[in-house]
């Protein structure tokens, strides 16, 4: 008998936690979906702000590249024969 007792205390209360969030207010429910379009927004802000960041860096790293092989050409000297 006790057992059923807290069973039905437990399902009042699930009953009442499901009576208490549907009963959230419709601001309150605009409120989180705001918050939560602005948390996703900023994050997609920081993805492009490292995206941008990252193809601005390959440009740079292959025009470096591109400088030090070009140097690295001018200055070897040319192989004309076998070394002794």
């Amino acid at each position: 008998m006790p057992v059923i007792f807290l069973s039905a205390i437990c399902l009042v209360g699930t009953f009442a936690s499901f009576v208490q969030v549907g009963g959230m207010s419709e601001g309150g429910m605009r409120a989180m979906g705001t918050g939560m379009m602005a948390v996703c927004v900023l994050f997609g802000l920081l993805l492009f702000a490292a995206l941008t960041e990252f193809v601005i860096l390959e440009v740079l790293w292959i025009m470096l590249w591109r400088q030090r092989l070009h140097d690295e050409k001018r200055s070897a000297p040319a192989i004309g024969g076998r070394a002794d």
